[in-house]
């Protein structure tokens, strides 16, 4: 399949966000805050259990916005062993910043992989939307939002 326009390329270092999800927690909390540093964020986003990530740099310089990826719990994973629930997935989702997430879904349905949802507007946040590649594997894709907008 060919396509006349010119595709942007979405690099690895456009990785905004990470769900990580979870069956139990309150001991995942305990888990990431003593392992990795990561504490509860107070401010969670529909479903999400936010992390507060920020820390110094691997040169130990303040951290940078601009390389600062967002970490989520997602309640509802099925405990080790036992399948997956309804509804939920049992893999890490890695979300990529993107300005035309239209158009990579239109592209990504062209080359055999599927729209799952989107976009699911958060307000004062932004929008994502989730797509799978060939595989099944879940790719998600997000596009800010403007302050005080829905």
């Amino acid at each position: 399949m060919t396509e006349e326009t010119t595709v942007s390329v979405i690099s690895p270092s456009a990785i905004c966000q990470i769900e990580i999800p979870v069956s139990d927690v309150q001991a995942s909390l305990q888990f990431y805050e003593h392992v990795f540093g990561w504490r509860r964020s107070p401010a969670d986003i529909q479903e999400c259990i936010i992390l507060e990530t920020q820390g110094t740099g691997a040169d130990g310089a303040p951290p940078d916005d601009s390389r600062t990826i967002g970490v989520s719990l997602i309640p509802g994973a099925a405990p080790p062993g036992r399948g997956n629930h309804v509804g939920t997935h049992s893999h890490i989702v890695l979300y990529f910043k993107v300005d035309d997430p239209e158009g990579i879904v239109r592209r990504a349905v062209a080359y055999g992989g599927s729209k799952r949802f989107g976009p699911r507007k958060m307000p004062s946040y932004g929008e994502i939307w989730r797509i799978t590649d060939p595989d099944g594997n879940q790719l998600g894709l997000f596009k800010a939002g403007v302050a005080g907008s829905a």
